[in-house]
């Protein structure tokens, strides 16, 4: 799910504030459409009571991620200059991937690497 996606990219701690201010909205955006799907009355009443309470749980779980205090980034031993540079980096391979989860895979093994 891509709202779980998001989460852990923001838990990974890798990407810069407006990345994660970006990602912030996308979840919060993704959360009321499914909010949206749920009441609309699209879907079959028995899909209903399970979709709801699957959504719940990713809102419960995402929540904590998102109302967890903002720790130093992952990159803050690193000198500045190229710290912003490893955001802005990582912040592209974010946003050009196809898929999160493939993108997130690929920015822990590179933080392993320059840790």
């Amino acid at each position: 799910m891509a709202i779980r996606e998001k989460a852990a990219i923001i838990k990974q701690g890798a990407i810069n504030r407006n990345d994660r201010y970006r990602m912030t909205e996308e979840i919060r955006a993704g959360l009321a459409f499914l909010d949206g799907v749920i009441s609309e009355g699209i879907l079959p009443t028995a899909m209903i009571p399970d979709l709801k309470k699957r959504k719940d749980k990713v809102e419960r779980d995402v929540s904590r991620i998102l109302k967890a205090p903002v720790r130093a980034s992952v990159l803050s031993d690193i000198p500045p200059s190229k710290r912003r540079a490893y955001e802005q980096v990582i912040g592209l391979i974010y946003e050009c991937s196809a898929s999160q989860a493939n993108a997130k895979l690929l920015v822990d093994k590179i933080l392993t690497r320059i840790r």
